[in-house]
């Protein structure tokens, strides 16, 4: 029976639980399932020891524990799966040094039929994850070889794989990611724009798509494989609810930095900025609306409005370069104002 063993977080909503787990191969032609080894309860540090100086050393009832379900695990593969928990100071001595004597590791080559079995979401994620990038279409033109990390994995430890990784996101990049992951792009077909501005996406037909295709997923077995999914939707799944909705795409579009490059490119020197003297009649004809309708509007609708505005009115479209200008200059005045009025209240 191989074995991997791996470092699993539990109950991801609550406070987390820490085990330490192995990827299990079933009968022929089973996906992986995943065992228990050993519970490291709440907090792993208690398993780590600094005998003097900087040296480390991970509890021997945990290597015995491992030993005795019949999984072996050298020193070094246990003090990397521990590395997280280690303290910084010692880690920041370590680091450089750790991998200095260690063997390097040889893999097989997975074969055509291992990477071709590898599930089309764990792909998105981690061309996302290492490449940063959107499009679709670049899935086509990658190197099967940066999938070679995913091939034997069963689905817990994929999931426990991407937990960690996601943890390195920026904020700004966590709904990009999402959605490049659950590859929303092509739900919107014939829209060139959404490649690299997602964000121009009507919202409540972005959180349709989002919620179908979550769906699909939770009822996909090839998804999960050796795993149970549940009635429920598991908190492996659950958690990109959560990224979905209580992020936001970078609120520095690319209309924005439009216009501040267009505005600042012939300036050295560039004075405080002034307030933005908004006349009715004026905001009424790019808006489409009186001021004070806008200052009722609430912040995620008016920014919805002007970005609906500014694709019309973008001088890649057609569009005025004086009439954008002043739409984003009475945008970004307007935004102050409820930001100030939100402070007061």
């Amino acid at each position: 029976m191989a074995a991997a063993v791996y470092l699993a977080r539990v109950n991801l909503f609550g406070r987390p639980r820490y085990r330490l787990r192995r990827t299990v191969t079933g009968p022929a032609g089973a996906a992986p399932g995943y065992e228990e080894l050993f519970d490291l309860g709440e907090d792993p540090r208690q398993y780590l020891h600094y005998p003097g100086g900087r040296c480390l050393l991970v509890d021997e009832r945990v290597e015995d524990a491992l030993r005795a379900r019949g999984a072996t695990v050298s020193s070094e593969e246990l003090e990397d799966l521990f590395w997280p928990f280690v303290d910084r100071e010692i880690r920041h001595y370590l680091e450089p040094i750790r991998h200095r004597h260690r063997p390097a590791r040889r893999r097989r080559p997975p074969a055509a039929a291992e990477l071709d079995a590898v599930h089309a979401f764990d792909k998105r994620r981690l061309f996302f994850l290492r490449c940063g990038r959107l499009q679709r279409a670049d899935l086509c033109h990658i190197t099967s070889k940066l999938y070679t990390a995913l091939v034997g994995m069963g689905r817990d430890q994929l999931e426990q794989y991407f937990l960690a990784m996601e943890s390195e996101l920026h904020d700004s990049e966590v709904k990009r990611y999402v959605f490049a992951a659950f590859g929303l792009e092509a739900r919107f077909p014939g829209i060139g724009s959404i490649r690299v501005f997602p964000e121009t996406i009507d919202p409540d037909s972005l959180s349709t798509a989002f919620l179908d295709e979550l769906c699909r997923l939770h009822q996909d077995s090839g998804f999960w494989g050796g795993m149970a999914s549940g009635d429920r939707l598991h908190e492996y799944l659950a958690r990109y609810v959560v990224l979905f909705f209580d992020y936001e795409f970078p609120s520095f579009s690319a209309d924005e930095e439009f216009v501040r490059r267009f505005m600042g490119s012939r300036r050295q020197f560039r004075w405080p900025e002034r307030k933005v003297r908004t006349d009715d009649g004026e905001t009424a004809q790019l808006f489409g609306h009186s001021l004070a309708e806008l200052r009722a509007l609430s912040r995620s609708a008016f920014i919805r409005l002007y970005r609906s505005r500014a694709k019309e009115l973008h001088p890649d479209k057609g569009g005025a370069h004086d009439s954008f200008v002043r739409l984003t200059a009475i945008y970004h005045e307007l935004l102050r104002e409820k930001a100030g009025r939100k402070k007061q209240e």
